[in-house]
């Protein structure tokens, strides 16, 4: 347990998690609650949101099957996948914010 605590990758995953959380918080827990305030129902709502949940789970396996056969590149995958969604979301906001 103690060796745990020693290791930086255990506090990487940490961090890793924290990221991944942050940027995808409000659009991922609660996408009904955002899309219904935008006047869409419930089922409208999973409509919408099963084109990212797609993009998201190929690029997850084309991460996967990259790190699997490169496996250096395991953190320099995991901090892109966490910085691009802490990019776009401020973007997405402002440009939406002028519209």
């Amino acid at each position: 347990m103690r060796a745990c605590f020693h290791d930086p990758q255990y506090y990487f995953a940490i961090l890793c998690n924290i990221l991944a959380t942050i940027s995808s918080g409000g659009l991922r827990a609660f996408p009904v609650l955002v899309y219904s305030s935008f006047g869409f129902d419930a089922l409208q709502s999973v409509l919408h949101g099963l084109p990212s949940s797609a993009i998201g789970w190929v690029f997850i396996l084309l991460t996967a099957f990259g790190v699997n056969r490169f496996p250096k590149l395991r953190f320099p995958a995991a901090s892109l996948w966490n910085i691009v969604p802490m990019i776009i979301f401020p973007i997405r906001w402002i440009v939406e914010r002028q519209q």
